[in-house]
């Protein structure tokens, strides 16, 4: 029985071409992998960061109402119609 060398090149070709695109794609998914990780990441930061820019701002707000003046009318003057 006879085996012809051509065979066995086009099937190691194949072989190695279908090893590549193995090894591609585990590549493309280790980078996809990665971004999602930091892209987690970066949404943990932000939220931390919101939490503490709503905290300050809602401290400001608060203070800027405890030093509100309230101006009454003179005590004989007559008192102004609710709107």
């Amino acid at each position: 029985m006879k085996t012809n060398p051509r065979n066995h090149r086009v099937a190691f070709r194949r072989a190695r071409q279908r090893g590549t695109a193995v090894v591609v794609l585990l590549a493309m998914l280790a980078i996809m992998m990665i971004l999602v990780a930091a892209n987690g990441r970066t949404i943990f930061h932000l939220q931390r960061e919101l939490r503490l820019i709503e905290r300050q701002q809602v401290q400001r707000l608060n203070a800027a109402q405890t030093n509100a003046v309230i101006v009454l009318p003179p005590a004989g003057a007559p008192m102004p119609s609710a709107p």
